[in-house]
């Protein structure tokens, strides 16, 4: 081949996708989306502890390599934290901690609107929201402005 000038090429790997086979497992509706057309939501609540958001972020603390991550449940009538969790893995006990905060705080009954990340589909999760009372709301795939 080399005398030839040719050269084997190696096949790429795919590249990891979050979404490759995901779709319509343990999904929730969006409940707060107005008008899909348009992608106009309702990012607000009539009374405290009626709608909270959640989702997951990384970050990291000066000086320390490691990567902490912080899962809260933020009230849209007023944007107050209602309950938090930080942990240093992005794990099923880390929503577990910051839902029994928020159905402390909120009193159940409440709709959680939260991304499609695997934390919020697993049957655990499921399970503990329908024994808290509380409503599941997800904002659809691949639709970053459901999340604003």
């Amino acid at each position: 081949m080399a005398e030839e000038g040719l050269r084997a090429r190696a096949p790429r790997a795919a590249r990891y996708s979050s979404y490759a086979g995901e779709e319509g497992r343990a999904a929730a509706p969006n409940l707060l989306l107005v008008d899909a057309g348009r992608d106009l939501h309702d990012f607000s609540a009539a009374a405290p502890g009626e709608v909270l958001v959640t989702d997951i972020t990384e970050f990291r603390l000066p000086d320390d390599p490691r990567k902490v991550y912080l899962s809260p449940a933020v009230d849209l009538f007023d944007g107050d934290v209602a309950a938090f969790s930080v942990g240093t893995s992005p794990s099923k006990a880390l929503v577990a901690e910051m839902l029994a905060g928020a159905v402390a705080a909120a009193g159940g009954g409440f709709t959680l609107h939260s991304d499609r990340g695997w934390h919020y589909r697993t049957p655990d999760w499921v399970r503990a929201c329908g024994e808290a009372g509380v409503e599941r709301s997800m904002s659809r795939k691949g639709h970053s402005p459901d999340n604003a």
